[in-house]
């Protein structure tokens, strides 16, 4: 019988320990180079250790925003980029864009700042994009490749990109313009954020 209890323990254990070794060779690397997603485009391994992002290349893309201008990541090499994913049926995205285009205001031309809808369809993300009315451009995520490079974790998702293009921070979730500002004269001293 205690044989038995003894195999039965060393059984359980077994199948823990399989447990643990499956699932970290299943998880994804953070703060590893960009692999490969959907549609081609590079995929950006975020480190969801807020602070602790290793700099990795963003990637590339091209798009139209909703004013019917080409947009693409190159546009903006040379100063930092904020970088918001959103959606027209997400009400946290609704909630922050007001403090992000006060912000872009606030930094005049300091820093880009670029809003992505995807997971959406098109004429919803057109009529939210009318209605808000930031003064920052706003594009539309057809097929939703851009969303899948980034490897959006929710909405919104907003990504800090540096002046080299590359992601240094990722935020999840909604953001207040108190946490916007401290995370970009963080991430970059430069920055005057002049109320």
């Amino acid at each position: 019988m205690m044989l038995l209890a003894g195999a039965c323990i060393a059984f359980a254990l077994l199948v823990v320990a399989a447990f643990y070794v499956a699932r970290e060779e299943a998880a994804p690397k953070t703060g590893s180079p960009a692999t490969s997603a959907p549609g081609g485009l590079p995929h950006v391994d975020v480190n969801l250790g807020i602070g602790n992002q290793e700099p990795t290349p963003a990637p590339d893309f091209r798009i139209e925003d909703f004013a019917g201008r080409k947009v693409s990541l190159d546009d903006f090499r040379g100063k930092p980029l904020v970088l918001n994913f959103w959606a027209s049926w997400c009400a946290p995205c609704r909630n922050e864009m007001p403090a992000f285009d006060a912000l872009h205001s606030r930094l005049s031309g300091q820093v880009g700042f670029l809003g992505i809808a995807t997971q959406d369809r098109e004429a919803a993300a057109a009529a939210f994009a009318e209605e808000i009315g930031v003064g920052y451009p706003l594009a539309f995520d057809a097929g939703d490749e851009v969303g899948a490079a980034y490897g959006l974790f929710g909405m919104p998702s907003t990504y800090f990109i540096d002046a080299e293009g590359q992601v240094v921070e990722a935020r999840f979730g909604e953001l207040s313009s108190a946490e916007l500002t401290e995370i970009i004269t963080t991430l970059f001293p430069d920055v005057k954020a002049e109320k």
